[in-house]
């Protein structure tokens, strides 16, 4: 609250106001009443003067009151209308043309003016002041900040500061200090642009408490607009929370869903398989079981992946790859799907783009493998989808590439575009329950993206399919013998690594996917019993596969045991972990123990078999 600490004895006695105290007033002081109408004027005349002054005083007082009650009750009208009522009986029982509010800027010497009021026949002011930071305003600085008012004639000022006055009209001014925890807060000015005067020094309190209650004013409109504006914000946020809590409701919802739904074909086709009366039905039921085992690894990937974004943990890892092949790899991800649904699916490459590229192929095929989903998904029977890839310049050694892929689907609005990239948002909720999803897709797609140097955006209209595209930008790779083939396995006769497991079917998976290669594999249930094994026959093997977590002793610190181990091989076996622990974290756990590499669960043949030939060929 502003120190309004008017009408004090300083004032009353002149000592804070700067200016010539009148005749009368020293008269009515000093009691020399008598003295000065004999000298002056006849007795009558001279007491009619005195009760005329006390009229005044009291109809300044009464305006002033008068003021207070406007500025203080005001409910629902306008600040600006208020303060235009409340000010306008002081103006008139004063003789007022203006009334300005200055506040010292925050870190400066400088007063800037926040408020304005302009009375009788003043025109209209466009834009608020800031007063010049200049040896006349330093000096009334001075004054102002010492407690003291300035009641001041401009015919009667120093030239500059009459000139200074004078460019904004003012013929007469009255200037009050604002103090507020006790400290120097602005100014008030008061102004007289028709006579040259001092005002009265018996209305000097009054004009000062005038002054503060005009500041009050402001002060007060700025709080309530200062509250107001939080109180909208917090409204927004409240809005904005509540509906990001209901979308991640519905997102659980529909995750459950989307997870059950696999795990139920998962199995019932394992139940139909176990019974099944040939070999083609048996074929059949894995084939279906491998799709939604693959479906439930998408879906799993998407909310660890998610989970990743939100932490900002989300890293790429850059390698040489061969681009059309990625594309072919994830078309047929889809073969099945696209022939149940007799869909037509194509793919362009243009000739332009290096066959081998620098990038995460595994982020990328991941970003067109959800394009890809939706545009299966959401187009009917017989429908077309297609993969288009255009070279689009190379800049600094990097290319870009736009990736495109076109559907005859369902389309989709410009409402709902507006949503889908939205973290747990879908289209529209009709949608998720006819079609399915968990609303991350492109949301992932689009961080993604964003972190190869690209974007993605959307062309669509609804029941004229829509088209998804982006943009990367890839190094260009090493050109490289593609090897033997993708259906030929290689061979590692003669090698014998290590598995530490503590699950029987995941050491049965490793076993039985190796198999065709003749690797020779021994098993150890926890981490103690491999360092046993290695510490006994270190000479034995060629490499060490290990999971994280186990009983009797964990991954990290069994390849921390194994290194320290005074034994040959024990610092420069290959160890690689396999295991379902994912994120950056625990890859960089796995590297600080002394550990080679890192392959994640699900196990994939393909990463596992690049593992090997790269430690053991």
């Amino acid at each position: 609250m502003l120190a309004a600490n008017i009408l004090t004895r300083e004032i009353m006695n002149n000592k804070n106001i700067r200016s010539a105290p009148s005749e009368l007033e020293r008269a009515i002081e000093v009691g020399k009443v008598g003295e000065l109408s004999m000298i002056h004027k006849p007795k009558s005349l001279f007491l009619r003067q005195i009760i005329e002054t006390l009229e005044r005083r009291d109809r300044i007082q009464n305006a002033l009151n008068e003021m207070a009650a406007i500025l203080l009750l005001h409910e629902s009208e306008r600040f600006e209308d208020v303060m235009s009522r409340g000010l306008r009986p002081v103006s008139d029982v004063m003789g007022i043309d203006r009334i300005a509010v200055f506040r010292l800027m925050a870190g400066e010497s400088r007063l800037g003016q926040i408020f304005l009021w302009q009375g009788r026949t003043m025109p209209p002011e466009e834009k608020l002041r800031v007063l010049p930071d200049n040896p006349l305003i330093i000096r009334w600085l001075d004054i102002l900040t010492n407690g003291n008012c300035i009641n001041a004639n401009v015919g009667n000022m120093a030239a500059d500061e009459a000139a200074f006055l004078g460019i904004s009209g003012v013929k007469a001014i009255f200037a009050a200090p604002v103090f507020t925890h006790g400290k120097f807060w602005g100014v008030v000015t008061l102004e007289d642009h028709t006579t040259y005067r001092y005002f009265d020094e018996d209305h000097l309190g009054l004009l000062r408490s005038a002054a503060y209650q005009c500041a009050g004013a402001v002060v007060r409109a700025e709080m309530e607009c200062e509250i107001t504006a939080t109180q909208m914000k917090l409204l927004d946020a409240l809005e904005q929370a509540t509906a990001a809590s209901k979308a991640k409701s519905e997102f659980l919802a529909n995750t459950s869903h989307e997870i059950r739904t696999p795990l139920n074909a998962i199995t019932g086709m394992t139940n139909i398989g176990k019974s099944a009366a040939d070999m083609d039905q048996m074929v059949n039921c894995f084939n279906r079981i491998e799709t939604a085992s693959g479906h439930l690894l998408g879906i799993i990937n998407d909310i660890l992946d998610m989970a990743k974004i939100e932490a900002g943990k989300l890293e790429l890892s850059a390698a040489d790859f061969h681009f059309g092949s990625m594309l072919q790899r994830v078309a047929h991800n889809f073969s099945c799907c696209v022939a149940e649904k007799r869909q037509k699916f194509n793919i362009y490459v243009d000739e332009s783009i290096p066959d081998m590229v620098v990038g995460d192929e595994q982020r990328l095929s991941q970003v067109v493998n959800n394009l890809v989903s939706n545009a299966v998904k959401f187009t009917p029977e017989e429908g077309s989808i297609r993969i288009d890839a255009y070279f689009m310049g190379e800049k600094d050694g990097l290319c870009t590439i736009k990736i495109a892929v076109t559907d005859s689907g369902i389309g989709i609005s410009p409402e709902q575009q507006a949503r889908l990239f939205q973290p747990f948002q879908q289209a529209e909720s009709c949608l998720t329950r006819k079609f399915g999803g968990t609303g991350l897709g492109l949301t992932i797609v689009r961080n993604m993206v964003g972190m190869m140097g690209g974007k993605v955006w959307i062309e669509s209209e609804l029941e004229k399919g829509a088209t998804f595209a982006f943009t990367v930008r890839l190094g260009r790779g090493k050109t490289k013998d593609r090897g033997l083939g993708e259906n030929v396995l290689p061979q590692f006769a003669g090698y014998r690594i290590l598995l530490a497991d503590d699950m029987e079917i995941n050491r049965e998976i490793v076993m039985a996917l190796l198999e065709p290669t003749h690797l020779q594999i021994d098993c150890a249930e926890n981490g103690k019993e491999a360092v046993a094994l290695f510490s006994e026959a270190p000479e034995k093997y060629d490499m060490i596969l290990m999971d994280m977590q186990m009983p009797e002793m964990d991954g990290c610190e069994a390849t921390r045991s194994i290194r320290a181990l005074d034994v040959p091989n024990a610092g420069t076996i290959p160890i690689i972990a396999v295991t379902a622990n994912v994120f950056q974290e625990d890859i960089e756990r796995c590297l600080a123990s002394g550990m080679n590499n890192h392959i994640g669960k699900p196990l994939d043949l393909d990463v596992l078999l690049e593992h090997l030939c790269g430690y053991l060929c």
